[in-house]
């Protein structure tokens, strides 16, 4: 946004495309719903005074929701109104509706503002709507409006400027004089130009004059001169050209001033003094600085990011769409379609949406092909050579136009950019100085000339929440460092490079990611480390520094779930350190620790985890630290818990109480409390679980959550309120567990962090929502996990999201297709050994099979559940195993047998005190007695239960539960009176 661009009274202008509306959409100025204000016209959504960053097609189904607030619309209408002309899969649909409700669901008032109706489409429902109608816009009659119908288009249609055009117009309708600032490439001229075309077509006088061809400033007056039809061989030109201009209503195009910047400064300061009727549009790549400037930046076209759009969408952006346009003008006959659409978003990212860039890219892909071009643009500067033979000399390749830039600066310019080209992403001022430093002495200067650079538009400084930022286009930094490079200075500067990460990194406190500043610090941090390690492991000097650097960012990729990463950083680590060397252990240890963490997220358990582990311990007890000792166990304890081996997981815990009581930091202890609450759960003692996950949840509000992820994988609160909710539900408040496990979903997704949300998802909500029957809010939150795990190095909790989605598959009558899936899913559980879901589920398998009639098969799973409750003492489901061998002998006819299961089965959960359980069991026991003909026995058995419940009437078991009770409470009353 241009500084001082307002215009009062200007009409809003759609950054966005125009959608189809459905019919009986409301035409609103304003909506308003909780802390949220929704501009339908300007396309922009604000919480509080904050505008909320929202991508195009999320922001046009919200503005057809919002619009027909309370009105149901169906998937196509949306489908139809948001991709006109393309098809997509409801799922792209699907995933669009789950990030606008990701979106909107931080403020807990508007988490189910867009509810789903299930079979038709989606509306949106929140308590409180108020809306303000569109007002009638007016125009200041001081300034002028200069968008009129548009003139004929220039030879080429510029693409994606349409809305930077007219606010420039009408900043230079208010203000006398407009700079457009940019660096090389970036369409400055072309838009100027346009800009230019707009004016002439109200009849204006308009004067373009390019000074890139003058050679030093001393000819600037004579140019213009010369355009305005005057004599430019005066001794005086500047006074004739004043003298001139002094009485006439003039718009004067002055187009790259860069290389003549001082001059230029000089000249318009003198035509705005003696001139009023002359305003005057710039260019160049840097400011004029000169009084009454209004300077507008332009950066490259709008690009997306691979992976994080929908290939429909991707095909809608800017940058992309000049890219297809000029692909198609070089070949005739290309098309793209959504299989491409992730390499041609990767293209121009990669030239940093710059227009220039783009159009000679496009060119090339007769030649190339768009998968060839990508690969090809690692030599960007030599691929980029062939503009059109009409541009202008400096925009005819790519490295003329960096190089035009570069010979503008002096030698410590010089020497700071090419520098600078280690550097990755949009790092903070205070990072780039002082890798950019050789000592405190030198601060002050780099600091001088990074200002100077970005003043010449050669690095973008963008302010944030944080202070201020500054990054290097790719296609500088590509030039950058070729001229480091060739002077040999590569090496000095990456090894300060990863010296400064280093050292940042290890006196780093992680912070919560809770907002785009500081997701964007994460991000440069990553980015810079990445590039840091690169070089350490490519030269013998740099691999001990490698070494610390890995040690250092284990916290920065744990908080970022980059599993993957880790585990291949660690054992270049591990490599590079010399094998025996004693002085290394505590390194080894440390690495150890760091490997089986990540491997914890990949195999769930077995050898490597436990091989990981162990080392930890051993040297742990070597070395006498009781710190690391502590996190050993944690990680064993995590195997065993992962197997489900719940006793050798409750033992583990409890010798890590003892020895966490003498450690001073309070992270053990409350991490301690939650083992043991787990362990008491899966061994089947719910309320001495409870009363561990209320102890420590009392006291984990004191340490940060991104400390907590940071030292063991999770936020433990998260983690802990899991099994908080599954408790709630065992014990009969499936209402309450279902709150907790919501707000716990909320709470993790608040926090964007990968690992926790799939915990608080798999752990809790998901199989909550199934044993209620809520199959809506299972589709959500299996689908917001498979999401969040796919591609993310999250390969466990990916396959629970496939499990989850088998059962819905089950639960929408696709029973052979459900059970198909759910079968692969416990076979690749059994391969990961992830046992805590395995053996219930393999119980839930078994139920499933028996109603679809496949007894053997049933019996089967039910043999090798049995076999792990033995092994590994998993009580916490017992009864409810039980329960279905009893439905079993049930089914195969032998009533004996299926009594005394059914029996065991409440017995057990009575003893366990778990209601939900024996409210199944005894639902099963009382279908079976009144298929008996005992009506009065199954009364009673459901009396029991049912009595003892105070809410969840409407959860899935509660209603069979109750359906049944009425059906044989009628029988019975009907045989009482029969026998009177």
């Amino acid at each position: 946004m241009a500084r001082n661009a307002h215009v009062p009274g200007a009409p809003a202008i759609s950054l966005g495309r125009a959608i189809q509306a459905p019919s009986h959409a409301v035409d609103l100025g304003e909506i308003v719903f909780g802390p949220y204000r929704l501009l339908p016209q300007a396309r922009k959504l604000y919480r509080g005074d904050t505008m909320v960053r929202i991508g195009s097609r999320a922001m046009d189904l919200l503005i057809l929701l919002a619009t027909r607030a309370g009105r149901t619309l169906t998937s196509e209408e949306l489908m139809t109104a948001v991709w006109p002309g393309i098809h997509v899969e409801r799922n792209t649909l699907r995933v669009q509706i789950a990030a606008l409700r990701k979106l909107l669901g931080v403020e807990p008032s508007c988490l189910d503002c867009i509810v789903t109706v299930t079979g038709r489409g989606y509306a949106f429902a929140v308590p409180s709507v108020s809306t303000t109608p569109l007002r009638p816009l007016s125009t200041a009659p001081e300034e002028q409006d200069l968008s009129p119908p548009q003139p004929a288009l220039p030879l080429t249609r510029l693409i994606g400027r349409d809305a930077l055009v007219t606010e420039v117009g009408r900043q230079i309708g208010a203000h006398r004089l407009v700079t457009l600032v940019g660096p090389g490439g970036a369409g400055k001229t072309a838009v100027a130009m346009r800009v230019a075309t707009l004016v002439a077509g109200r009849g204006e006088e308009v004067v373009p004059v390019d000074l890139s061809p003058l050679p030093d400033g001393e000819l600037l007056a004579a140019a213009v001169a010369g355009r305005l039809g005057l004599p430019g061989n005066s001794l005086n030109p500047t006074a004739t050209i004043l003298r001139y201009l002094s009485d006439r209503r003039t718009f004067l195009l002055l187009d790259t001033c860069e290389h003549l910047v001082a001059t230029a400064a000089r000249f318009v300061e003198a035509v705005l003094a003696v001139a009023p009727g002359v305003r005057i549009l710039a260019t160049s790549r840097e400011a004029l600085r000169v009084a009454e400037e209004q300077i507008h930046p332009v950066h490259g076209l709008p690009s997306p990011i691979a992976g994080q759009v929908a290939p429909a969408d991707a095909l809608t952006f800017p940058a992309v769409r000049l890219f297809i346009e000029r692909a198609g003008a070089a070949s005739a006959g290309l098309r793209f379609g959504a299989a491409e659409a992730p390499i041609l978003a990767d293209i121009c990212r990669r030239l940093d949406g710059l227009p220039l860039a783009i159009e000679l890219a496009a060119a090339l892909v007769p030649h190339f092909g768009v998968a060839g071009l990508l690969q090809a643009l690692s030599d960007r500067f030599a691929l980029l050579t062939s503009g059109y033979r009409t541009a202008l000399p400096r925009h005819q390749t790519l490295l003329a136009t960096v190089e035009w830039s570069y010979r503008l600066l002096d030698e410590a310019e010089r020497r700071v950019f090419r520098c600078f080209s280690v550097l990755r992403g949009a790092v903070a001022w205070d990072d780039a100085i002082a890798v950019l430093s050789f000592d405190a002495a030198d601060a002050a200067l780099v600091k001088g000339l990074l200002q100077r650079l970005a003043s010449k538009s050669l690095i973008e400084v963008t302010p944030d929440g944080l202070g201020v930022r500054c990054r290097m286009l790719d296609t500088n930094r590509d030039f950058a460092w070729a001229e480091l490079v060739a002077n040999g200075e590569q090496d000095a500067a990456m090894a300060r490079h990863a010296e400064h990460w280093t050292m940042r990194l290890e006196n780093w406190t992680p912070e919560p990611a809770d907002s785009a500043s500081q997701r964007t610090s994460w991000e440069a941090m990553l980015a810079n480390v990445r590039s840091a390690l690169r070089w350490c492991w490519s030269t013998e000097e740099g691999l001990p520094l490698g070494v610390r650097l890995t040690l250092a960012a284990v916290p920065l990729w744990t908080n970022l779930s980059l599993i993957a990463e880790t585990i291949e950083a660690v054992g270049h680590a591990l490599d590079a350190i010399p094998s025996g060397d004693p002085t290394r252990r505590r390194d080894v240890m440390r690495l150890h620790a760091a490997l089986g963490g990540a491997l914890m997220n990949i195999d769930g358990a077995g050898e490597r985890v436990q091989a990981a582990w162990s080392t930890v311990l051993v040297i742990a007890e070597e070395l006498g630290d009781r710190e690391a000792r502590l996190k050993a166990l944690w990680g064993l304890w995590i195997d065993r818990r992962n197997q489900g081996d719940a006793r050798g997981a409750l033992t583990i815990a409890q010798t890590y109480a003892r020895l966490s009581s003498g450690v001073d930091d309070p992270l053990f202890a409350i991490l301690g409390d939650r083992m043991l609450g787990v362990s008491h759960f899966f061994v089947g003692r719910f309320a001495t679980a409870r009363g561990s996950i209320e102890r420590m949840l009392a006291r984990s509000g004191t340490i940060p959550r991104s400390a907590q992820i940071a030292a063991f994988q999770f936020d433990q609160s998260v983690a802990a309120r899991c099994f908080e909710a599954q408790i709630l539900w065992l014990q009969g408040f499936p209402e309450q567990a279902r709150a907790v496990s919501r707000r716990n979903v909320e709470d993790a997704v608040s926090s964007d962090h990968a690992g926790s949300i799939s915990y608080a998802l798999s752990e809790a909500a998901c199989p909550i929502a199934l044993r209620n029957g809520n199959l809506e809010e299972l589709d959500g939150f299996a689908g917001l996990l498979m999401a969040r795990t796919k591609g993310a190095g999250l390969a466990i909790w990916h396959t629970l999201g496939r499990c989850y989605e088998s059962f819905l598959l089950i639960g929408h009558g696709r029973r052979d297709i459900g059970l198909r899936q759910l079968a692969e899913v416990l076979a690749e559980l059994r391969h990961i050994r992830h046992g805590p879901l395995l053996t219930h589920m393999l119980g839930e398998y078994a139920a499933i099979l028996i109603d679809a009639g496949r007894p053997v098969e049933a019996e089967r799973a039910l043999r090798e559940a049995f076999g792990r409750l033995r092994r590994n003492g998993e009580g916490w489901c017992a009864a409810d195993l039980k329960r279905v061998r009893g439905e079993l002998a049930a089914r195969n006819g032998n009533p004996v047998e299926a009594r005394r299961w059914f029996e065991r089965a409440l017995a057990e959960s009575r003893r366990q005190g778990a209601l939900a359980w024996e409210l199944r069991a005894a639902t099963s026991f009382a279908r079976f007695l009144r298929d008996q003909g005992d009506m009065a026995e199954a009364t009673t058995t459901l009396s029991n239960v049912l009595g003892r419940y105070g809410e969840g009437w409407g959860t899935q078991d509660l209603r069979r539960a109750r359906s049944l009770y009425d059906e044989v409470t009628v029988c019975s009353s009907i045989a009482a009176i029969r026998s009177v």
